[in-house]
């Protein structure tokens, strides 16, 4: 994908869907359907000059407490609408890329974010949905004595800023576009070293390379049969396929309950990913 073709997919994807589901659209989409060869024009000045745009102009971001269900908040970023769609076209600059290092599709292991534009209608993710997840996960539990569910809560917050730089960097682009990434999530962050901001496709894709090397070493160098995961708002969901409950058991489980030496390969796998 070229910076043109970034740019424009950019635009037309917040136009048509917002830049985040958590706060209500801006204003500034519209702008984005309306004077959509002005909005490129822009951006391109950004990516000529992006050091001393963002020294000049950078980000002002609101952030705030989202609901999260009826109970519950979350910490949320809204991001300076312009800053948000360089990011998301930087991040698409290098999308084929992080899609080319994930476990095929064809595989049916990953089910979240698989990366599918379509310029025609702005969309940028196929049609994997949570039902196809539950589907798979479910047919695999038919091999399987029982079943482990695992989520790792409060992920989106908690995503380190070095090890995603270095995925970003193992990705081997000559172009300046990682660093830059790098930058902007820094930035949004207010400099912490971890965190990225919720509700946006831009994050969900650096979301999903932060994650690939867990499922490449459960999937390759792991003992145990492929797991199956998806990451669905901030949480990302895996469902092993090697241990599954039988349809009539309705207790809880420990680790008394799994076969000799599972839960100690699981652990030792995970340990491989730090």
């Amino acid at each position: 994908m070229t910076p043109d073709e970034a740019f424009e997919l950019a635009a037309k994807n917040v136009a048509a869907f917002g830049d985040t589901d958590i706060f209500p659209s801006p204003l500034d989409r519209f702008t984005c359907a309306d004077e959509i060869d002005d909005v490129v024009k822009a951006l391109k000045e950004i990516h000529r000059t992006f050091h001393q745009y963002l020294a000049s102009r950078p980000p002002e971001n609101i952030n705030a407490l989202a609901p999260l269900g009826y109970t519950a908040f979350r910490w949320a970023t809204q991001i300076d609408p312009l800053w948000n769609l360089y990011y998301l076209a930087l991040v698409l600059l290098v999308a084929e890329s992080i899609e080319a290092k994930r476990i095929p599709e064809s595989d049916r292991a990953v089910f979240s974010y698989r990366f599918r534009p379509d310029p025609n209608t702005a969309h940028l993710f196929g049609d994997s949905t949570w039902r196809d997840y539950k589907k798979r996960a479910l047919e695999m539990s038919h091999s399987y004595p029982f079943v482990l569910v695992a989520d790792v809560a409060e992920f989106y917050p908690r995503v380190s800023h070095h090890k995603l730089e270095n995925e970003l960097l193992r990705l081997g682009l000559a172009t300046e576009d990682p660093k830059r990434i790098k930058i902007l999530f820094s930035k949004f962050s207010q400099t912490r070293s971890y965190g990225l901001p919720v509700g946006g496709p831009a994050s969900r894709i650096l979301a999903e390379l932060a994650l690939n090397p867990v499922d490449t070493c459960s999937s390759s160098s792991s003992p145990l049969p492929r797991p199956a995961r998806r990451v669905e708002g901030k949480q990302a969901l895996r469902c092993p396929s090697w241990i599954s409950i039988p349809p009539n058991t309705r207790h809880g489980l420990s680790s008394h309950d799994c076969p000799p030496g599972t839960l100690r390969s699981w652990q030792a796998a995970c340990q491989q990913t730090r």
